[in-house]
């Protein structure tokens, strides 16, 4: 196991989702086939969403292949119930109402619950093997990766088909236990939220987000009172029955879902708050201000809920007739590293019979079903989208890492995995990132090929700005999420074809970097500061934290090995130097614990070994002939024909052993188990093993002669934890450790935290935690093996399993090749210091006129790559991160023929170019660093009158959040800027904040608007119209629909008389040139995300290879192809001012441009000024003149003049009281 095994005590459900839906193929270019991954993909509200986006019609933009793979069986037959029936095509709108209820309330009618079960008797009758589902109709759409994952998901359906045929009695008691369950959860809720209030069922309203806490807190504690979604007192009547899939599930048959789920929490809430009063109820009555909370909610955000679900679902249904090809769901039961692992074993050695569990204290070995039957392929082996979820916080970033990044497309270099968090880390909980990754980001970057977007842009356009925010205004610590996108280093031109060069490091440096990531990976077995900690400050937030112990010594061997294997990533000197460095550090190490440092070493080498990563000589089969030939010994090999390197180990705890103490595990919630072997003198802790309730079945040896030989299988009990069956415990061990003393033994132990040490778990257990152990020589609780107890295969000494091709790994000499990275390590050697990227000269008149003396020049090409040209010659040198082109130098080997570029990494940007960049590639026009949109799919701001006010509450201080804390005093004077191109960006930012904040009207006339954009010695250099004000909810972000003409003389003279007309109505907004050079690299960009149009064979991108065009100030940036197009679809292009302009205008989306929160410090202004803090007229959102005035008669609602006042009159009497 790559994980650590806890006690299955209490665990959650979690059926429907804790954060709103996003489109899964937002990063990706236009068009293309996609197969997507969803890791702990818990239900399909992502999935209805993309598939929304993406549907015009009955038709797809893309084909869509997703694989769903989540742990909990309950999760996925909930899911097939919703896929199945809406594709069964019929009764949609009748369906619709009901379908809601059974997703997503405790309680439901009868109607509801009859619809399940008919449905669920249908999947019965159509399920009984694979070969049976599919010769059904639902198998086109929706495919099974195993028989496992079928059978799983059957004994659910039965399940729920069973609550039809209770009786009477057995119905009410199912009820009582039920809303038993419901009151139990709630109450054992942690308060650490402020009372009555849930930040976290709020963060769907994104922008809105800290103005509706109250509104949305109050709906999640009338959902869990009544276990429905809906306010009116009729349907709240009739729902009486269970619904039965909220309560059966891994954790039995009980309920047990989540106490922060709430339904509306999957939905996107933003637009159901835009025009409501969100800053006056603070000061009235409580009765007066929970009966509008209640209205609203009745009214306008379940109702705007359910239309929302209603939308995405009838799009899944336009797309699923039988004769369709573009849709299928794969689904896979089981633990998402297995899984990866499975399929990368299949992809490499294309046997569909792995040697992987499907689950923690699970004994079925992972057999994909290779013929699964779907319409558009095989079973994938390589995905252009791997979405994890929030499973970092589950199993550790950096096993989400290795795993799921190894099945990105290697064809595309713009494929994306994203990662999410919700649990916070470390104090400053936004910088928390950098704790998951145990290093550095850019250290991490070069091992692994994977970089997050925002990293190296210094930006994102998505916002946290709510999560920031509680987190920084009320010290809230339950939960905080942040989403990245991951992908491969960013290529070094347009056309994507200069990609970085193999990273080269130093052998000594490569070994400490490794070792500074051992020991954060492990930085919880420094017992000494975790008690001083622990006591220091004894509160349940630490119980959060002992959980939280993710990695292995295999996870640290998996993590090399995804190294030694990447062609990305060798040392300079031989791998077995790097390794014995390595290992010499960890054990020379005191700054861990020191017994228990050295206690997992031979865990440690016994993976390395078994991944093929290295194999030290204590362990070496030579070494364990020795010492038995010497009787150093024991006899546990005595008559084995065959010794190998390492060796199964068998344990049987018997039940009766932990029926004293289950109890008190089951108190301490999940703590972690693991294997010791242990004589009088030594011992060794092995924390990776495989564990199960069942029993050991010794088969009859082979070979009577060869004690070796023995067999032995390991079979579940079905009722696992439920049953009486003792503990079976399984793990890997070098064969050597059982000679090191003749009477060793083997035990299952506690591991020891400050959690898990309890006085009374000692008194029990003592002082070791040791649950129970055996010698070795005992047969009947102890079984040394040569083979897996778990399969007849298993996989052969040094086979890797992380990455492909590791079995025919060759060290290159970086002289070998066209391109290399050097990398060079600060003094700790924990963060990257410099990078010299060297590209040798090839073609002979290129080496020639280098050595005849050609003077060379270096211009920056993006953040990460510098253009090197000389005598009509020229190389782009790349770089895996960004560097200080201000800093770089240039090394010439005019003899040898190759050119290096030496250069610090930076942590800012220091270029303009390619900030934000569009690469041409054969998958079609694909961008970086800005998501795409869909424009017409976006929900419209209508900034007028009182809604105007509205708006400001919210907007002013989002857009400002682009802004980091140092840009925001660059901007006001404050301070001075690093550099030119910082402040350039810095003056972009505020661009489009006056953009964004023009076109709602708070600054200026609301949209539909014009602005022009000046740069001092040339007048205006492009016209924006803004058409709509669009709220993005799945990036809690909001974008101008706009549409962009640049200007130079040719194109003016088109429409000269008209610029003249609309000139008094321009808002001109003034830009240096370095601000300019910036607009002119974002409006590839824009117009690109929102593209509906195809790109024509003569596309000036293409025939130029260069995006953006130009920079020049009077030049056309963008190409022609999409001029006009969708212009007839606006009413202001079609007659007025703005006709002349339309067949020059080119479709963007501008958003703001987020500071990232990791990398920058923001939230100052969160904590100096309340978010509602200042006032503004309720009619036009201005402020006071001087000061504002107060409605006589309600005492609550300001206005700017009595002129404002009076024409806010019609619509405010309705709400005046």
């Amino acid at each position: 196991m790559s994980h650590t095994i806890h006690w299955p005590g209490k665990t959650f459900f979690y059926p429907i989702g804790n954060t709103s839906p996003v489109s899964l193929t937002q990063d990706l270019p236009v068009g293309t086939p996609d197969n997507i991954l969803l890791l702990g993909c818990g239900d399909p509200r992502s999935i209805l969403h993309t598939v929304h986006m993406s549907a015009n019609g009955s038709h797809l933009d893309r084909s869509l292949d997703f694989t769903c793979v989540d742990v909990e069986g309950a999760v996925l037959a909930r899911n097939v119930v919703l896929v199945t029936l809406l594709g069964e095509q019929t009764n949609i709108e009748e369906k619709l109402p009901l379908m809601w209820n059974i997703f997503f309330d405790f309680l439901i009618d009868q109607s509801s619950l009859s619809l399940l079960v008919t449905h669920c008797a249908k999947l019965l009758a159509t399920s009984a093997s694979l070969e049976d589902w599919k010769r059904s109709s639902y198998s086109r759409h929706v495919s099974f990766c195993d028989a496992n994952t079928l059978s799983v998901v059957r004994k659910y359906w039965r399940l729920y088909l069973r609550s039809a045929t209770l009786t009477k009695t057995e119905r009410v008691q199912f009820k009582v236990m039920t809303i038993s369950g419901m009151k139990t959860i709630q109450g054992e809720r942690i308060p650490t939220a402020p009372p009555n209030l849930n930040y976290w069922a709020a963060r769907s309203a994104g922008p809105l987000a800290p103005h509706v806490v109250r509104i949305v807190t109050r709906g999640f504690r009338r959902f869990w009172e009544t276990g429905v979604t809906a306010y009116d007192a009729e349907t709240v009547a009739t729902a009486q029955l269970v619904n039965p899939t909220f309560v059966h599930s891994m954790s039995g048959d009980k309920f047990s879902v989540h106490h922060l789920s709430y339904p509306l929490t999957s939905f996107h809430l933003s637009d159901s708050f835009i025009s409501v009063d969100l800053q006056n109820t603070d000061r009235w009555s409580r009765v007066r201000a929970e009966k509008y909370e209640d209205d609203l909610m009745l009214n306008v955000v379940i109702p705007a809920a359910r239309r929302q679900f209603s939308l995405w679902c009838t799009s899944l249904f336009a797309i699923l007739p039988p004769s369709s090809v573009q849709f299928v769901v794969r689904l896979f039961c089981g633990d998402a590293l297995s899984f990866c692992k499975a399929l990368r074993y299949y992809c490499d050695t294309k046997s569909a019979t792995t040697p992987f569990l499907t689950a923690p204290w699970k004994t079925t070995c992972i057999t994909f079903d290779s013929q699964s039957s779907t319409a558009l392929q095989p079973l994938p082996t390589a995905f252009d989208v791997v979405d994890t979820s929030n499973l970092s916080d589950d199993l550790g970033l950096l096993n989400i890492l290795v795993h799921a990044g190894s099945l990105l497309q290697r064809a595309s270099r713009f494929g994306v995995l994203y990662t999410e968090t919700l649990l916070p880390e470390g104090q400053d909980v936004p910088k928390g990132l950098l704790k998951y990754t145990c290093c550095d980001l850019g250290t991490l970057s070069l091992l692994l090929g994977l970089v997050p977007t925002a990293f190296v842009s210094g930006f994102t356009t998505h916002s946290n700005l709510y999560e920031v925010s509680v987190c920084q205004t009320l010290q809230m610590l339950e939960q905080y999420h942040e989403r990245l996108v991951w992908r491969r280093p960013m290529p070094g031109d347009v056309k994507a074809e200069f990609v970085p060069g193999r990273s080269v490091f130093a052998h000594g440096e490569l070994a400490r970097a490794f070792y500074h990531i051992y020991l954060k990976m492990f930085a919880d077995e420094d017992m000494s500061a975790k008690y001083k900690d622990f006591w220091s400050s004894y509160t349940g937030a630490f119980t959060v934290m002992t959980h939280r112990i993710h990695y292995v010594r295999r996870t640290f061997a998996e993590l090399l090995d995804a190294v030694h294997a990447s062609s990305r990533a060798h040392a300079t000197a031989d791998w077995t130097r790097v390794m014995r460095e390595l290992i010499e550090l960890i054990k020379t190490d005191r700054t861990l614990f020191t017994v228990t440092g050295s206690n997992y070493l031979q865990d440690l080498c016994c993976h390395l070994h078994l991944l093929g990563v290295h194999t030290v000589d204590w362990i070496e089969p030579s070494e364990v002939a020795y010492k038995i030939r010497t009787g150093m010994g024991g006899d546990v090999y005595r008559d084995w024909r065959i010794i190998p390197v390492t060796v199964w180990i068998v344990l049987t705890v018997p039940r009766s052993h932990l029926r004293a103490i289950e109890g008190e595990l089951d108190k301490q919630g999940a703590p972690i188990l693991q294997c010791e072997v242990f004589g009088r003198m030594a011992s060794h802790t092995f924390p990776s093993i495989d564990v199960t309730f069942g029993k050991v079945v010794v088969a009859e040896a082979a070979d009577t002669t060869d004690k070796g030989d023995k067999t032995v299988l390991i079979v579940e009990d079905e009722k696992g934890r439920g049953g009486s069956s003792d503990i079976v415990a399984a793990f890997q061990a070098p064969a050597s450790i059982l000679t090191v003393e003749p009477q060793m033994s083997v035990a299952l132990v506690v591991r020891s935290t400050p959690h898990s040490s309890t006085p009374t778990l000692i008194s029990k257990i003592g002082f070791l935690q040791r649950i129970f152990s055996g010698r070795v020589d005992d047969e009947r609780h102890v079984h040394v093996l040569r083979s897996s107890p778990f399969t007849t295969s298993s996989l052969t000494d040094g086979q890797s399993v992380t990455s492909s091709g590791a079995a025919d790994r060759k060290e290159t000499n970086p002289r070998e090749t066209d391109s290399s990275v050097n990398i060079s390590m600060n003094h700790k050697h924990e963060e990257v210091s410099s990078l010299t990227a060297r590209v040798d000269v090839v073609e002979n008149g290129a080496r020639s006129s280098l050595a005849q003396g050609a003077s060379v020049v270096m211009e920056p090409a993006t953040p990460c790559s510098v253009h090197v040209s000389w005598k009509g010659h020229a190389q782009v040198h790349v770089f895996p991160l960004p560097v200080d082109f201000d800093r770089a130098r240039l090394r010439i080997a005019r003899k040898s023929s190759y050119i290096e570029v030496l250069a610090p990494v930076s942590t800012t940007v220091t270029t303009r170019n390619m900030r934000f960049p569009v690469f041409l590639t054969e998958q079609g026009h694909a961008l970086w660093n800005v998501h795409r949109v869909v424009l017409d799919k976006l929900p419209s701001l209508k900034p007028s009158g009182a809604v105007r006010s509205r708006i400001a509450q919210w907007l002013n201080p989002h857009v400002d959040f682009g802004l980091s804390d140092p840009g925001r005093g660059v901007s006001k004077g404050q301070q001075q800027p690093e550099s030119g191109v910082r402040k350039s960006t810095i003056t972009l930012k505020q661009t489009l904040h006056d953009i964004l904040l023009g076109a709602a009207g708070i600054r200026g006339p609301a949209a539909p608007c014009v602005k022009g954009l000046d740069c001092p010695d040339f007048g205006c250099y492009m016209l924006i119209f803004i058409s709509e004000l669009r709220l993005d909810p799945a990036s809690h972000t909001v974008v101008a629909d706009s549409w962009v003409v640049p200007l130079n003389g040719d194109i003016t003279s088109h429409f000269a008389p008209a610029l003249r007309a609309l000139s008094p109505d321009i808002d001109r907004i003034v830009t240096e040139p370095g601000t300019m050079e910036l607009w002119k690299h974002l409006l590839p960009a824009v117009t690109e995300r929102c593209r509906t149009w195809t790109h024509h064979a003569e596309c000036e991108y293409q025939q130029s290879a260069a995006i953006p065009l130009t920079l020049k100030v009077d030049g056309i940036p963008i190409c022609s192809c999409g001029r006009g197009m969708g212009t007839a679809e606006v009413s202001s292009f079609c007659s007025g001012p703005w006709k002349a302009f339309a067949p020059y205008a080119t479709r963007a989306a501008l958003s703001p441009l987020f500071s990232v929160s990791y990398l920058e410090n923001e939230g100052r202004m969160l904590r100096d000024e309340k978010l509602d803090s200042s006032p503004l007229c309720a009619a036009c959102g201005g402020p006071g003149r001087p000061s504002l005035l107060m409605c006589g008669r309600c005492r609550t609602t300001t206005y700017c003049s009595m002129e404002c006042q009076r024409k806010d009159w019609k619509s405010h009497k309705a709400a005046c009281k």
